[in-house]
């Protein structure tokens, strides 16, 4: 192709990855406003997130025509794991939310319904599909460490918790699976690279109403 195809998702994709990006939520953070019931909110629908997400990019790896690609993705599972298991845990207790309320955390209609299309997509589309649907919660989040990491967030939790995403080892991450996303579009046919935009759109809408969700704090209903 003759440009990157990353330029024709925001091309296509970029006001809704914008509108993803610049939620009142995150913007509440950087802040410090937030009410810490939002940030603890969003925390224990991520961790129930993550767990779901991992075996998603477990099913990108398998999915990989390149061994260095399945290795790059075996690297996100294995980060992804310590998120959940050393980075979520503690956070949650500084919110006020023990070990045992996070381990029984029920999905919200939203978190299930993200995670359920991640998955139609890994189980029923090609590789080059799939990792345009995972980009978005990649590159969201590196637009989030560029955006609001720095002047820290006058609360120190979520400072820190922003401060993760502007890291370089993150940056890194980010812009290796851009690279394999680029690389995908190559060797996909035209019809296949209007399916990557098509699941890049929705999950960049699903990272706009997990936001959305934690900042109005929307559950079950009944």
């Amino acid at each position: 192709m003759s440009r990157r195809f990353r330029v024709r998702l925001m091309d296509e994709g970029g006001k809704v990855f914008e509108a993803a990006a610049s939620h009142p939520f995150l913007k509440e953070l950087h802040t410090g406003v937030l009410p810490r019931a939002k940030f603890a909110f969003y925390i224990r629908q991520d961790y129930v997130y993550l767990r779901e997400f991992i075996k998603v990019l477990c099913v990108a790896g398998a999915k990989a025509g390149d061994l260095s690609v399945t290795k790059m993705f075996a690297e996100h599972v294995l980060f992804g794991i310590e998120v959940e298991r050393a980075h979520h845990p503690p956070l949650a207790q500084r919110l006020g939310v023990s070990v045992k309320e996070l381990e029984e955390t029920e999905p919200t209609p939203l978190t299930k319904a993200y995670v359920s299309h991640l998955k139609a997509v890994a189980y029923e589309g090609s590789f080059a599909e799939l990792v345009a649907a995972v980009l978005p919660c990649y590159w969201v989040y590196k637009a989030i460490g560029e955006r609001y990491a720095e002047p820290p967030s006058p609360d120190p939790v979520y400072a820190d918790w922003l401060g993760t995403y502007a890291s370089e080892g993150f940056r890194k991450t980010v812009d290796e699976l851009l690279d394999v996303v680029d690389g995908a579009a190559d060797e996909a046919s035209e019809p296949e690279r209007r399916r990557m935009v098509q699941n890049f759109v929705t999950s960049c809408r699903y990272e706009y109403l997990f936001w959305d969700q934690a900042y109005n704090l929307k559950e079950w209903p009944v």
